[in-house]
């Protein structure tokens, strides 16, 4: 594992947060983030004025532009995880979501849940660019290609 990798993973649990609590919440999706695309989080992660502290607060501003006149508010776990790496400064985030970051964090988190014997999926490209579809005899149209993931495991609940 690289140097960085293993920096950025000690400077996540310096940090003194309660078990269970919202901030460390965020640091799991920084976790998962570290595992899914190890080289950029690292390196995003180690900017020494970034803190887990500084993404709950991020977010959590987010939520309240968002809310309008609402008493309480529901952030989707995309938007969630978009605001956070957001925070620490990655470039084209809702892009690299789509395109199969999100969902490579998504498997990241779900190793935890695999019951013990079961391989794990082989997958290596979850989500290509683009497909080909024939509309007629002679055209073709390229259209994005859209992986369905189910969202409902990842709970955001407890971060706001």
């Amino acid at each position: 594992m690289d140097k960085n990798v293993d920096k950025a993973r000690e400077k996540l649990e310096q940090e003194k947060l309660t078990a269970g609590s919202a901030k460390d919440r965020v640091r799991e999706i920084l976790f998962l983030w570290l595992e899914a695309s190890p080289a950029e989080a690292a390196e995003l992660i180690l900017k020494k004025e970034k803190t887990v502290g500084g993404a709950y607060t991020a977010m959590r501003e987010n939520a309240s532009k968002n809310r309008g006149s609402a008493t309480c508010v529901c952030t989707p776990p995309e938007e969630a995880v978009g605001t956070i790496l957001e925070y620490f400064g990655m470039k084209d985030v809702q892009q690299k979501l789509e395109h199969g970051l999100l969902y490579q964090m998504m498997m990241a988190a779900s190793k935890k849940f695999r019951p013990y014997g079961v391989a794990e999926p082989a997958v290596e490209n979850p989500q290509p660019d683009a497909e080909t579809e024939e509309i007629g005899k002679d055209a073709a149209v390229e259209q994005p290609h859209r992986a369905l993931v189910d969202l409902s495991a990842f709970s955001m609940e407890g971060l706001l």
